[in-house]
Parts: C-alpha cells; sequence; structure tokens
C-alpha cells in the first residue's frame, strides 16, 4: 500500500520492525496451531470431543459444537494460505541464519488476519462454553503513530509541492516552517 511505501519502507528502523513483528508472529502461530507441538489448539480441541462428557462447562453446550470447532479448525489449517504460512515459517524463519535475508512471505496480510480472526472466534467460542470468558485482539495494518508520519509526509509533498509553483505561501508558509524546522524570510 501507498501508506506502507511511503512510511515503512524507506525506514530502516520501522521496516526491520516490521519484519521481525510479522515473522514473530507467524512464527507463534503456527507454533500454536501445529499439530505436531506439545502444546496445541488442534489437541485442546480434539481433547474437548473426547472427554466432552468430563468437562464442567460454564455455558451449555454440545458435542455437536465441539466437532463443529474441530471441522472449523481443520479448514484453517488445510487451507492454502496455511500452508503458505507454515512453509514460510519452515522454510526461511526456523533456518534465518542461513536464509536471514531472505524475507519471502508470498501471502496477503489481509489472508494471514483472516486466520487469526477464525482461530479468535474458534477459541472464543470454546472459552464462553468453557469458563464464561472471551478475547479479543486487534489486527490491524496501520499503527497511529505510523498513519500520523504518513499524514506528515502527504502535508509535507502537498507543501513543498505549492512551493515550488510559488514561494509565496501565505499562511501555508508557517506549516512549511514547522515541517521543515526552517524559517523562510
Amino acid at each position: 500500500t501507498e501508506y506502507f511505501e511511503r512510511t515503512v519502507k524507506p525506514s530502516d528502523f520501522f521496516y526491520t520492525a516490521h519484519r521481525l513483528a510479522v515473522k514473530a508472529l507467524i512464527i507463534d502461530f503456527i507454533t500454536f496451531t501445529n499439530h505436531s507441538e506439545n502444546y496445541n489448539f488442534s489437541k485442546l480441541l480434539n481433547s474437548l470431543a473426547r472427554f466432552y462428557g468430563d468437562i464442567e462447562w460454564k455455558n451449555e453446550t454440545s458435542i455437536n459444537t465441539c466437532m463443529l470447532l474441530r471441522k472449523d479448525f481443520s479448514k484453517i489449517i488445510n487451507s492454502e494460505v496455511y500452508g503458505k504460512l507454515k512453509n514460510t515459517r519452515d522454510k526461511f524463519y526456523a533456518h534465518d541464519v542461513i536464509n536471514k535475508h531472505e524475507f519471502q512471505i508470498n501471502v496477503p496480510y489481509e489472508s494471514i488476519w483472516g486466520l487469526i480472526r477464525e482461530c479468535q472466534r474458534i477459541f472464543n467460542v470454546f472459552s464462553f462454553h468453557y469458563n464464561g470468558s472471551t478475547y479479543a485482539f486487534n489486527f490491524t495494518q496501520k499503527h497511529h503513530e505510523l498513519e500520523a508520519l504518513y499524514k506528515f509526509y502527504q502535508i509535507q509533498d502537498f507543501v513543498f509541492e505549492e512551493f515550488r509553483k510559488s514561494h509565496d505561501l501565505g499562511r501555508l508558509k508557517r506549516v512549511y516552517e514547522i515541517a521543515w524546522n526552517a524559517k523562510l524570510d
């Protein structure tokens, strides 16, 4: 997006922070959902179905609900997007000493957020019935600070363009002085 291209990518700090945050998110998400990990969401859902009658549920539920949660979760881990994320994690992140600069993620962020939101929905259904609570995680692509910086860049570009047309900016002269920390005569 233009926001990302103008604000995050040109900054070594922001771009590195962004890459590391996405990397950590993918590693944690795949660890949480991967059936071969010791503690994972898949085993939890299987245990719900297996021990349904032995569980003291806070809110009434049915074995069918447990089975539907497992089915919905299966759709996630069998999806193409999940496969690409798992491959990215296994191929690039797990061996980042070797492939340190090969940051390949061929999945749109909105698809990643969609998978995570669906996992959140499943987890909240389970959590509501099990202990009466739900959780909210906010996955937005923009951060307020970076959004403000992007707006600043847009204002900067506009004022600079106007200044190139005419050095008589009128009241915009003050915006120019603030933006560039420079006094115009």
